[in-house]
């Protein structure tokens, strides 16, 4: 795994924010999107866990690609017994009720839910109107104007994608928190102020340690999660630490870079816009701590014990 995640690395380090076609044939051949599919299934095999490790890692860097996005809708497409279609795509996304669809403008496939369920929309040869917007990362949130589509029998309820979208969410969340961590860290022990580094200032170095708790937690949460990516409530969990994660982490990062983290220039802005949306997105934090309050409050005791740490109660 570890060759994997410095292949990511390599590939999207020095890449552009907006130049994702540059590097998107290389994602493709390297079955970044079909990991945690199996192969008799017509995806690249692993675990779900190796999915999120990439998904992580890739939103540490600058460019914007839709990973996450095509990741899940060739997980509804496998679910859907159509592991056909998964060798030929190349941008996919999945369209749910009242909110924007990622990437709508550059999917070939679109999986749209409804009242009827699942179905299938080739923007290439069915009749799809996408008007254009984005999200405040600048990242393609679009509105859809489409027919009703292929049938897609045997796709999973959309409860289910809603937690398999939380868990790449929350992954995608703790990469960009990482980075935001490591740009602080870096500032704040090589600018020196008063003969010293800031890090020095015990504010500072306080400062960088409620981010390092915060991500620790988050990036617990999503490992067991991605151990259990059918758990709601592991999900759940681990989708809500990552945004809180998310608000803190920005909200220090600012404030410890002070005005140089405010500039175009400087890469700060890319990590923490990111943060924002991406913690108010798939339902924001509110709608996944009442999911696991009710998971909770539904069950006994002991189970609330075992979801909570992890651990059987004896």
């Amino acid at each position: 795994m570890k060759a994997l995640l410095d292949a990511v690395d390599e590939l999207l380090a020095q890449v552009a924010a907006d130049d994702w076609a540059a590097v998107w044939d290389a994602v493709l051949d390297g079955g970044w999107p079909l990991a945690g599919i199996p192969e008799e299934h017509g995806g690249a095999g692993g675990t779900t866990a190796d999915l999120v490790a990439i998904v992580t890692r890739a939103a540490r860097h600058r460019v914007r690609i839709p990973l996450a996005e095509t990741a899940l809708a060739a997980w509804v497409l496998a679910r859907a017994g159509r592991s056909d279609l998964l060798a030929d795509l190349r941008v996919g996304t999945v369209a749910v009720p009242e909110a924007p669809v990622p990437w709508a403008r550059a999917a070939d496939l679109i999986v749209r839910y409804g009242p009827g369920g699942a179905a299938l929309l080739r923007p290439g040869e069915d009749e799809v109107t996408v008007e254009e917007g984005a999200n405040i990362a600048d990242e393609p949130r679009d509105r859809l104007r489409a027919a009703a589509g292929t049938p897609l029998p045997g796709a999973p309820a959309l409860a289910e994608v809603r937690v398999r979208a939380g868990l790449l969410r929350a992954a995608a969340c703790v990469g960009a928190a990482e980075a935001a961590l490591d740009l602080t860290r870096r500032h704040v022990t090589t600018r020196e102020q008063f003969g010293r580094p800031l890090a020095r200032i015990p504010a500072v170095a306080g400062g960088v340690a409620i981010m390092a708790g915060e991500l620790d937690q988050a990036r617990a949460a999503l490992d067991r999660a991605a151990r259990a990516p059918g758990s709601h409530a592991a999900v759940a969990a681990a989708r809500l630490c990552a945004g809180r994660a998310a608000s803190t982490i920005a909200r220090l990062a600012h404030q410890l870079h002070g005005a140089i983290g405010i500039t175009r220039e400087y890469d700060l802005h890319v990590h923490t816009r990111r943060l924002w949306a991406w913690r108010d997105e798939d339902g924001g934090e509110h709608s996944w701590a009442v999911e696991l309050g009710t998971a909770a409050a539904e069950g006994t005791e002991q189970r609330l014990w075992d979801v909570l740490t992890g651990v059987p109660a004896e």
